[in-house]
């Protein structure tokens, strides 16, 4: 094989997998990804982030999780996350965003606080409005949302997702009776974004047995009257649906098309449909083991390598401002003399800096090291 081009190995790990669970309100949807999680990597493996005005955590004991107000702390968490791996969140290899349709409320939020701030002239409360319309505002905040998930992605933590759905009564035209649609509570448009990128897109449901019974009764046309009745029900999670009305699928061939409500069938499931797609490769399961284990230990090297280059980049504009005037006041001093004023100009050189202003617009660190040496 020349220079381009490697074979991928899929691993065994079904964390490895990014995944979206859909489910209607209070039907279960963060208890079920706490157990998956905790099975899969532990109480330290794992976080959820609470969006906005979400409480799914509240009741639940036990969880690790950070309720998420703003963009602001959003950006907050992530960046201590990001820059602090290694030390302060090691075990840490899977982040809950529960849910995304509250995470979607506050990047529209922050696209327009962006907007409006560029922009003073044509500001706007209406996200439809923002950015010359056309969508491009709702296009903006996902973009704002991929760049936060993509951040965690980068030192080595998977992103999952956890979104609320919407029923809609569909009547069948032969048998009359009537089914429900499931689809994301979201507009297309941001759930055809997240979805493209995702490995498995569960959906949790509740499968009714529905009984047609005679009421005894006739109408004025003396036509018999009767009424759907449930006779029994079940917590079911829907991987695929070959009848297309439950918006579930992903990218794994051989998964099942559903699975009883519970972490254990959940892990099962995806942990067969890998171990399938790897054996009908003709590879050992035992040496993919193997392989996965050398290959977390480099993902994990590598995650933590460039968290560290992340917080050896961070520009912290106020801080900077700080390091600057205690700078600018001891400049003067240090350039009369040459022998402390040579390392001085040597990590000036090094930065490319000419001037206090474009010195503020560096990486912090460095300028906490200027004045470290002077």
């Amino acid at each position: 094989m020349g220079k381009f081009g490697k074979k991928t190995h899929v691993s065994l790990n079904p964390l490895d997998c990014s995944f979206i669970f859909l489910g209607s309100p209070k039907i279960g949807k963060t208890t079920l990804m706490k157990e998956v999680a905790e099975k899969l990597v532990g109480e330290d493996g794992y976080m959820f982030l609470e969006m906005y005005r979400e409480s799914g955590a509240d009741m639940i004991e036990g969880i690790v999780s950070e309720t998420i107000p703003t963009w602001e702390y959003f950006d907050e968490v992530v960046t201590d996350i990001e820059e602090n791996k290694e030390t302060d969140y090691p075990n840490l290899k899977v982040v809950f965003i529960d849910t995304w349709d509250n995470a979607i409320l506050l990047a529209e939020k922050e696209a327009l606080r962006l907007w409006n701030k560029n922009t003073p002239e044509n500001r706007t409360d209406n996200i439809n409005q923002a950015y010359s319309g056309w969508q491009r505002g709702q296009e903006k905040a996902a973009e704002l949302l991929d760049e936060m998930k993509f951040r965690l992605e980068q030192v080595g933590i998977k992103v999952s997702i956890i979104m609320h759905i919407k029923n809609k009564e569909v009547a069948d035209p032969v048998t009359e009776k009537t089914y429900q649609q499931v689809t994301a509570d979201v507009s297309q448009k941001y759930f055809n974004r997240i979805k493209r990128n995702a490995d498995v897109i569960a959906v949790g449901y509740v499968d009714r047995t529905i009984v047609t019974e005679k009421t005894g009764k006739k109408d004025i046309k003396g036509k018999e009257i009767t009424k759907d009745i449930v006779t029994g029900e079940a917590r079911k999670i829907k991987f695929r649906d070959s009848g297309y009305a439950i918006d579930a699928g992903g990218r794994l061939k051989y998964i099942v098309e559903e699975t009883d409500f519970n972490a254990d069938s959940f892990i099962k499931a995806i942990s067969d449909a890998l171990e399938a797609e790897v054996k009908n490769a003709g590879v050992s399961l035992s040496d993919r083991q193997k392989e996965d284990k050398i290959r977390e230990k480099e993902a994990e090297k590598l995650g933590n390598e460039i968290s560290k280059q992340r917080k050896n980049d961070k520009v912290d504009i106020e801080r900077n401002e700080e390091l600057v005037e205690e700078i600018k006041a001891k400049f003067a001093e240090i350039m009369s003399d040459e022998e402390k004023a040579a390392p001085i100009k040597a990590m000036m050189k090094e930065l490319g800096v000419k001037t206090f202003t474009q010195l503020s617009e560096k990486p912090t660190k460095k300028l906490e090291e200027i004045l470290a040496v002077m």
